[in-house]
């Protein structure tokens, strides 16, 4: 099982990438602007009708993980 993990800004600054994923999942284009406050007060899914119980395409989440994983092992 893979988890993000938002260290909210204590330790490292993820929303750009947690915005990033979303974007990713709801396979919709996005402005960074709009979409990180509905993350923020849990809203977004619901906001973008992105259904959060199913993702379907597998590989796509895979990558993204990996890619977050490689960001942050950087610093």
């Amino acid at each position: 099982m893979k988890i993000l993990w938002d260290l909210d800004g204590t330790i490292l600054d993820t929303w750009p990438t947690l915005v990033e994923a979303f974007t990713v999942v709801s396979k919709k284009d996005l402005p960074y602007e709009e979409v990180l406050p509905h993350l923020k007060y849990g809203t977004a899914y619901d906001f973008y009708g992105v259904d959060k119980n199913k993702v379907e395409n597998s590989e796509k989440l895979n990558a993204l993980c990996q890619m977050i994983e490689n960001r942050f092992s950087r610093m």
